[in-house]
């Protein structure tokens, strides 16, 4: 009777042992395991600002859609983010995810919006209701012909400064043009506004003597002003 009870505590003297060594390679796997992207919202808190850490490649690959399936306008810029015009569906955005690496998308114009198609939730834009269950982070800051005020400039520009990130309006060319252009002027060395001027034009920008039918004379006037100088007039 004796052995039998000796052997008993011996079976569960090695069963706590075997649960302590399982549990310690659950509490370990638990601390090692990659973080999710459902921190992507608090993480874009911290900012980062040393030019030091922007991603200048010597040049941008190509981006060949021979499936005609991406935005058009589409092209790479510094710091591993991109640059388009409109969306249109979410298949382009789960791409622009898989395939390109985008993480977050910036929105700088409500027309861009219009004949997007999905089941609406609230108010929620559709573009927003997919970029959510793609698990992307949407901002949406809409621009009309000026520049965005200081504050919201500083939330783009956070996103722009931690990479992988779209950048677009309804074109890909005006609003989406200054932003880059002031971007790069902002966090590049020895860029200059010239330069900066004629990259924007390579993707649409209209030029100083550019007039809409019946319109004002050069539209992006203000828009060029910020994103050249940083202000523009009222």
């Amino acid at each position: 009777m004796l052995a039998m009870i000796l052997s008993v505590m011996v079976i569960l003297k090695k069963s706590d042992n075997i649960k302590e060594f399982f549990s310690s390679f659950s509490r370990q796997e638990e601390v090692e395991r990659p973080l999710k992207r459902k921190s992507i919202k608090r993480r874009r808190s911290k900012k980062v600002s040393k030019v030091n850490e922007i991603f200048i490649p010597d040049s941008y690959p190509s981006i060949n859609d021979t499936r005609n399936v991406l935005p058009d306008n589409l092209h790479y810029t510094i710091n591993n983010n991109m640059r388009s015009a409109k969306i249109t569906s979410k298949e382009q955005l789960r791409i622009l995810r898989d395939e390109y690496g985008i993480e977050t998308v910036i929105n700088l114009a409500l027309d861009s919006t219009y004949g997007q198609k999905c089941k609406k939730k609230g108010k929620k834009l559709c573009e927003e209701i997919w970029a959510e269950e793609l698990d992307l982070y949407f901002l949406y800051v809409p621009l009309t012909n000026k520049g965005p005020t200081e504050e919201k400039w500083e939330i783009i520009k956070d996103e722009l400064l931690h990479g992988n990130a779209l950048v677009h309006c309804t074109h890909g060319a005006d609003r989406t043009g200054a932003v880059v252009g002031r971007f790069r002027l902002e966090e590049m060395r020895l860029v200059e506004e010239d330069e900066v001027y004629e990259e924007s034009l390579k993707y649409g920008f209209k030029a100083k003597d550019f007039r809409y039918p019946g319109g004002k004379k050069d539209p992006n006037k203000y828009l060029r002003q910020w994103m050249l100088y940083g202000e523009y007039d009222e």
